[in-house]
């Protein structure tokens, strides 16, 4: 099994949604946590999750990055936008 970096994302509408975040599958939910919760780490995950949502949405885009954490791959919910977005690309 792998583990894999999940983020929180709220909505300019209220809703809260996820969305798979990682470029490598980790082996161990140990590793997972350990890769997270360096802060290299996690500020270069925050910033190029930004990144993304900006070339996705527009830099005006108001999706907030609420949380990060480790799933088991098998919980893990293989959306490619957050729903509520789809369709208001900028």
């Amino acid at each position: 099994m792998y583990y894999l970096i999940v983020a929180l994302l709220l909505l300019p509408t209220g809703v809260e949604t996820t969305v798979n975040y990682t470029i490598q599958p980790f082996s161990s939910m140990e590793i997972c946590e350990t890769f997270l919760h360096d802060e290299k780490n996690k500020s270069t995950l925050v910033g190029s999750l930004d990144y993304y949502l900006e070339y996705q949405f527009g830099k005006e885009h108001g999706i907030e990055i609420t949380n990060m954490y480790c799933l088991p791959e098998n919980e893990v919910d293989w959306n490619d936008e957050p729903d509520n977005q789809k369709g208001t690309r900028a």
